[in-house]
């Protein structure tokens, strides 16, 4: 009888253990990532597509996005990618166009300020204001609306 508790205590030991270890490594990949999701934002040129991957570590939280444009025409465009470190990403960029340009800035960003893409043939230019501190930063806010 004795044993047959011993044995039953033991088990039930075992299986919180194995729950705890569990619990305790699904805590870790979910508060330190990455996890993925899509995020749909209506814009007034076209419906944005931005794939977020959240990762984490121990000093920030990072939140790569790739956006990507569906046009009127249904058609696809690869804007390119910007980063945050904000939960509420996005109110943090402004995405604009011209006839012969897509502009997508960020406000907060710590890597591209702006990325160009070109109507036509789709490719991207990236611009890092911040890190190569350009002499004409000011005039670059100030125009980057009038490319």
């Amino acid at each position: 009888m004795k044993t047959e508790k011993i044995k039953k205590g033991c088990g039930i030991t075992l299986i919180i253990l194995i729950i705890i270890i569990i619990g305790f490594f699904w805590m870790v990949r979910t508060a330190f990532g990455p996890t993925f999701r899509t995020v749909k934002i209506d814009n007034p040129v076209g419906q944005l597509i931005c794939e977020e991957e959240y990762n984490a570590d121990m000093a920030a939280v990072f939140y790569d996005v790739d956006f990507k444009l569906e046009t009127g025409e249904k058609q696809i465009i690869d804007l390119g990618k910007l980063y945050f470190q904000k939960e509420d990403w996005q109110t943090e960029f402004e995405l604009k166009e011209n006839e012969n340009w897509y502009y997508l800035s960020s406000n907060n960003s710590n890597i591209y300020d702006l990325i160009l893409t070109d109507k036509i043939s789709q490719e991207n230019f990236s611009f890092d204001m911040k890190s190569s501190q350009p002499k004409n930063k000011e005039l670059w806010k100030t125009v980057k609306y009038t490319i």
